[in-house]
């Protein structure tokens, strides 16, 4: 429809500024290797102190192995979503179903920014899944008793092993950290319990994320709205309702 068109492209217009691509790669970049790598060192530091079950140093070491060997996956599956205008995520074909109404030609001329920005994000996407599925792995090795330090190739075989037939729980695992190093996790309970709530004043409900939750009967903002503006937006829409 006319609308769905022009809500496209309003939404391309808004990240056709390369400041926001730089912030998106930067972000998942930050998240990737600065919070998931420390975070998961720094636990199997704790386990191996404390005598936890949780992480160990080998998972912390296979997970960032298998973040830097995703890289192929991520640069492959990234390639596709540029030249296809098709991402290989579920998720992110939901953002491109939505947001590129257009078709192609010139239709995918204008749906640029949000075709790279899915591309952006698939390259993370295969780097945290890849290093998820060996982390993974690496624990199920551990608990059939191979170790890293008494048979280094037997573990390393069965890794690969495991990671190139994973089961669907390792699957799962993969597909949700994929989505949440770039942010694409669904919206949570908190922020629907007070969408919930802010329903009962009137006036129409506004979220702001990286990537919309087409499941959520809300309407998205998008990556424009700073923080400040949508609350000042979303108290003159409930003022105007109330007059």
């Amino acid at each position: 429809t006319w609308k769905d068109k022009a809500r496209a492209l309003w939404l391309n217009l808004v990240l056709s500024n390369p400041t926001t691509h730089a912030a998106n790669t930067t972000s998942n970049f930050l998240t990737l290797f600065g919070s998931q790598v420390p975070e998961a060192f720094g636990s199997a530091a704790i386990n191996a102190a404390t005598g936890g079950k949780g992480t160990t140093f080998t998972q912390a070491g296979t997970r960032l192995y298998g973040y830097v060997s995703g890289m192929r996956a991520g640069f492959a599956n990234a390639g596709k979503t540029l030249t296809t205008g098709v991402a290989p995520s579920e998720g992110s074909k939901l953002e491109l179903a939505r947001f590129q109404p257009f078709g192609q030609g010139a239709g995918r001329i204008l749906t640029g920014p949000t075709t790279a920005m899915s591309a952006e994000d698939e390259l993370f996407k295969g780097m945290a899944s890849t290093g998820e599925m060996y982390a993974q792995a690496a624990g199920m090795a551990q608990r059939e008793g191979l170790s890293i330090l008494k048979d280094p190739f037997a573990f390393r075989q069965r890794v690969m092993d495991l990671a190139s037939n994973p089961t669907p729980d390792m699957l799962d695992a993969a597909a949700k950290h994929a989505e949440y190093v770039t942010f694409q996790t669904p919206l949570g309970k908190i922020g629907q319990a007070i969408a919930r709530r802010a329903a009962s004043f009137g006036g129409e409900i506004l979220y702001t994320a990286r990537h919309a939750k087409p499941e959520l009967p809300l309407m998205y903002m998008g990556l424009s709205s700073q923080k400040n503006d949508m609350v000042v937006y979303m108290l003159m829409l409930l003022h105007n309702k109330r007059e």
